[in-house]
């Protein structure tokens, strides 16, 4: 493997800075998420009216401007040019994902980044649906039990913040994400690199409590903060498609 020289290393490190600014002007949850009236009116029609979302336009031009800049200093083949590589190619996809939202192109692009059910995960034998049957056969005996020890929605948005606030400093200390109550959030909660967003009106459990301190802020928000401590490669602190299975698969684990 080559090594690499300081020279390379600054170019690297511009190639990263660029990139990490193109994957800043495509914010995919953002961009596809739904206003909350949809659904209102959706389950208000009985379930029986298809929300027709009207998507507002995204450029991406100038993302993809960045994306060709970048590779123009990633020449090598050493595990740093290789990673780069395959960032500006998912930075590119994404791209392309938002630009074909409500178009057939989407799923093919959404494929590329994200896979699906079927496609093969790091052992390349087994998928996440295959997985899935194989733990549904394992704890079917135990799904009525699981009914029974669900835990009540007993907490308001309100509830669990003062437990979250009361939580994170432990683990954060003065970075702990500042935790927000929504009037206008679709789902019940939702995390950005510094915040946890809490739904005004919606209804929590115990379990939630765990979910959203394991999975949100101990990955999520820990990996943010953890990449942007990184000198030359901040870039790290990314949440993007590119590390999306890894994220979410660390995050799942943690709750479990």
């Amino acid at each position: 493997m080559n090594t690499l020289s300081e020279t390379d290393l600054d170019k690297l490190e511009a190639a990263a800075g660029i990139l990490y600014a193109a994957e800043d002007l495509l914010p995919v949850l953002k961009s596809v998420s739904w206003d909350r009236t949809h659904a209102d009116a959706f389950f208000a029609s009985g379930e029986q009216v298809i929300p027709l979302p009207e998507y507002s336009r995204v450029d991406t031009g100038l993302a993809l401007e960045k994306v060709a800049a970048a590779r123009a200093l990633i020449d090598g083949d050493t595990p740093v040019h290789d990673w780069l590589s395959r960032f500006a190619d998912t930075t590119e996809t994404t791209a392309f994902l938002l630009a074909s939202r409500g178009k057939p192109d989407f799923y093919q692009h959404s494929m590329t980044l994200y896979g699906g059910p079927r496609s093969e995960i790091a052992d390349g034998q087994q998928s996440a649906l295959s997985l899935a049957n194989e733990l549904i056969a394992m704890l079917s005996e135990f799904d009525q039990a699981a009914i029974r020890l669900e835990p009540p929605e007993t907490l308001s948005a309100h509830d669990l913040k003062a437990r979250l606030d009361a939580q994170l400093p432990t683990y954060f200390k003065e970075n702990a994400p500042e935790v927000r109550i929504s009037e206008d959030l679709s789902a019940k909660a939702a995390a950005g690199r510094d915040y946890i967003r809490l739904r005004a009106d919606a209804a929590f459990s115990e379990k939630d409590v765990t979910q959203l301190l394991q999975h949100e802020a101990l990955v999520h928000i820990a990996t943010a903060q953890n990449g942007l401590l990184q000198k030359r490669f901040p870039i790290l602190a990314e949440s993007y498609p590119g590390n999306a299975r890894t994220q979410e698969g660390l995050a799942v684990f943690a709750e479990f």
